[in-house]
């Protein structure tokens, strides 16, 4: 087989570049059947940022309150004074 008969690796769904299938471009994905995800990890952080920013009140309410949770667990149970 020549090199020109392999296959070019498919591109990113998000930007459609063709990056080289390794962990540096592309987050793993264990049940993806090259053992990464479709999109480069720099699509996938765009991604992230745009939802922090349309849900950010919704995020911090729920951090807020999952904070405020889980002081209230570790003082009934007092796993914080174990050792």
């Amino acid at each position: 087989m020549r090199y020109t008969d392999v296959p070019s690796p498919p591109p990113c769904t998000g930007c459609g570049q063709t990056l080289p299938r390794t962990d540096e471009f592309y987050g793993r994905d264990a049940l993806a059947p090259q053992g990464l995800r479709r999109r480069c990890r720099s699509c996938r952080a765009a991604e992230a940022r745009d939802y922090y920013t349309e849900h950010s009140a919704t995020i911090l309410q729920f951090k807020r309150k999952r904070r405020v949770e889980r002081a209230a667990h570790w003082e009934e149970t007092e796993h914080w004074n174990a050792a």
